[in-house]
C-alpha cells in the first residue's frame, strides 16, 4: 500500500511528508466516518480500522463483516465522493484476466 500511495503523491506532485502522508489521510477518514455513523455506530468503525478487539463472547456468536453494514455504507458514499471529484481514482488496476494497461509496481496507468 506504501508504494502505491507514495506513486500517487509523485504522480500528483504532492510532497511525501506532513499532511499528505498515511496517517494524516487515515484520521481524516476515520474523522469523517465517526461523523456519518454517529457514536451509536462508531463501534463499525473501530472494527473496520482493526481498532477493536473481538471479545470472549465472539466464541458464541462469531464476527462476520456482514456486520459491518453502516460502517460499508460510509466508506462507498466517501470513495463516491472522491470519484465525483476525481473521476477514475478508483479503477481496478488489473482485468479479471490478470492482463494490466497499468504498472503493477506504481499502480499509474502510462501516460
Amino acid at each position: 500500500m506504501k508504494t502505491a500511495f507514495v506513486a500517487m503523491l509523485d504522480h500528483l506532485d504532492l510532497p511525501s511528508e506532513g499532511e499528505t502522508g498515511m496517517k494524516p489521510l487515515r484520521r481524516s477518514i476515520a474523522h469523517l466516518v465517526r461523523r456519518s455513523l454517529g457514536e451509536r455506530d462508531w463501534v463499525e468503525g473501530q472494527l473496520m480500522l482493526g481498532h477493536r478487539k473481538l471479545s470472549t463472547s465472539d466464541t458464541y456468536a462469531p464476527f462476520d463483516p456482514g456486520y459491518l453494514a453502516q460502517a460499508l455504507r460510509v466508506m462507498e458514499e466517501i470513495v463516491e465522493a472522491i470519484e465525483n471529484l476525481c473521476p477514475g481514482a478508483f479503477e481496478p488496476t488489473f482485468s479479471p484476466a490478470g492482463a494490466s494497461d497499468v504498472d503493477r509496481d506504481t499502480g499509474l496507468a502510462p501516460e
